[in-house]
């Protein structure tokens, strides 16, 4: 009886860190692809906040600044998203089997 509930923990020991891994994997590659389109759409509304509050010396820093900040939200959005996405899948796949 043991021996059954051993196995499957180290199956789902498996698969969570397989979820995980795959979410992190897309999720820098949804970084990758659209932080750029992200930061251009946004830097003219950052860059005017920025001037009008702290001074245009601040500007190039804070262009810097946004660019980790936009990555940084669209990877850690998109990997809570899709380690949700596939748990769930896989429990309605398991419901539906078992």
């Amino acid at each position: 009886m043991i021996g059954k509930t051993q196995d499957k923990e180290a199956a789902r020991n498996i698969f969570m860190s397989s979820a995980k891994g795959l979410a992190n994997v897309a999720a820098f590659a949804a970084a990758f692809l659209l932080t750029p389109k992200f930061h251009e759409w946004s830097i003219p509304w950052v860059m005017e906040f920025t001037v009008q509050n702290y001074g245009e010396g601040w500007a190039g820093l804070f262009w810097y600044l946004w660019w980790g900040i936009c990555a940084a939200g669209i990877v850690f959005l998109t990997r809570a998203t899709l380690a949700t996405a596939i748990l769930f899948g896989a429990l309605a796949i398991a419901t539906r089997i078992f």
